[in-house]
């Protein structure tokens, strides 16, 4: 078993959640006074943390305006949201994984109390050994989150794969000099997930413990 240490992204690649955020975002824009943003510019900026990703979706905004944008944004998330819906065949992969002996983990730019209640409803709490959220340490591309969860599982970067939907995903894993592996159902085109660390791109989470059983 090459990798031992699998750390998976949440929005995007477990949970299919992308509409939500592209609905929250437009909304939240609407509520202060902003034009409504484009889905597709929108999807470009997810995997940031909040703050990064409204920064670069809304260039120019003072930062009181920005606070507004991050508290409506923030709010619409809890009256705008329903059941997690878990991409298909996720919870039967995750479940396997466990059961063939590797480490689960995340890291995620959501906020970890939006995780905690995702990972409560879905029944995944006891799923992941640990998490890590864009609050608890600096938000993806920066590797901060990936070198709390080698600390914390005492594992080396030889060991571990990032897998998720996003450049910002890979990137992370780049910086922090851990393989990745890409999803192509996400937020971002398969173009932008082919970086040098990328070992390989999924179409369905279900060809995960495939290809790792092939390394």
């Amino acid at each position: 078993m090459k990798y031992q240490l699998l750390v998976f992204d949440w929005d995007g690649t477990l949970y299919d959640s992308s509409e939500l955020i592209v609905k929250c975002v437009q909304k939240a824009a609407v509520a202060i006074g902003l034009s409504i943003p484009q889905a597709e510019t929108i999807k470009q900026f997810i995997g940031l943390s909040v703050d990064e990703a409204l920064s670069h979706g809304f260039p120019g905004l003072t930062p009181m305006k920005k606070a507004n944008l991050i508290k409506a944004y923030r709010e619409f998330l809890v009256t705008e949201a329903e059941i997690p819906t878990l991409f298909t065949g996720v919870k039967e992969t995750l479940v396997k994984l466990k059961e063939q002996g590797y480490l689960l983990t995340i890291a995620t730019s959501k906020d970890s109390n939006y995780l905690k209640k995702d990972l409560e409803i879905l029944d995944l709490k006891n799923t992941f050994f640990m998490t890590q959220s864009a609050d608890q340490a600096a938000s993806k591309p920066n590797p901060a989150m990936l070198y709390n969860i080698l600390y914390q599982t005492g594992m080396v970067v030889e060991q571990t794969l990032m897998i998720g939907d996003t450049e910002y995903d890979m990137q992370m894993a780049a910086n922090a000099q851990i393989d990745g592996l890409g999803v192509s159902y996400g937020a971002h085109d398969t173009k932008r997930l082919q970086l040098p660390n990328v070992k390989h791109i999924i179409n369905n989470i279900t060809e995960l413990p495939v290809w790792l059983a092939t390394t």
